[in-house]
């Protein structure tokens, strides 16, 4: 994953009360602007009767989030990270938050934002290991690697092509080999 930035926002009042940003990405988006737009497109989406959206998708970037009856936690991150894996850890994270925070989440003082900020710790040791930027570089040795991987397969069906049809009745071809090995398991 490529989380860039994570907003908890509390959908009763409305106000962003934690707001984390990866050390290699400059704080440029602000929090209340985030929070504003979730909550009005939250509550256009229900009225709409779009169900189940999780993100809003850019080019390369996308916005996703999860909410539960109070809040909501919003990330930006890759378009192509994989998006349960995404929500899982935003869950994980949320649960987390309301965990470590629970007497002043019941307490109903989320005015006050400044003792979430002690939340970066936690945070950052549960995306630690999951999060990854992606360079040209990266992404340039990533094809090349599959284009080989496909290049080894694309060999190894070329010369046992002709045994493994040696082995098929009536010369069949390797989608029949397939459906032979599925029939005796």
């Amino acid at each position: 994953m490529a989380i860039e930035n994570i907003w908890i926002i509390d959908s009763n009042s409305g106000i962003c009360i934690y707001d984390w940003c990866t050390e290699f990405k400059e704080k440029t988006i602000d929090e209340q602007l985030v929070s504003g737009l979730l909550l009005a497109f939250r509550s256009f989406s229900s009225e709409a009767g779009l169900v189940d959206i999780s993100a809003i998708e850019g080019i390369d970037r996308k916005l996703a989030y999860q909410a539960d009856d109070r809040f909501i936690i919003a990330s930006i991150c890759h378009s192509n990270d994989y998006e349960p894996l995404v929500n899982k850890t935003l869950q994980g994270l949320l649960a987390d938050f309301r965990k470590k925070y629970k007497h002043l989440i019941d307490e109903d003082s989320t005015t006050d934002v400044s003792p979430f900020r002690t939340f970066h710790e936690d945070l950052e040791s549960k995306l630690e290991g999951t999060t990854a930027t992606r360079s040209t570089i990266s992404l340039i040795a990533g094809a090349i690697i599959t284009m080989m991987l496909v290049g080894v397969i694309y060999v190894i069906y070329f010369f046992t092509n002709d045994n493994i049809n040696a082995l098929l009745p009536e010369s069949g071809n390797i989608l029949n080999l397939i459906i032979v090995y599925t029939i005796q398991n």
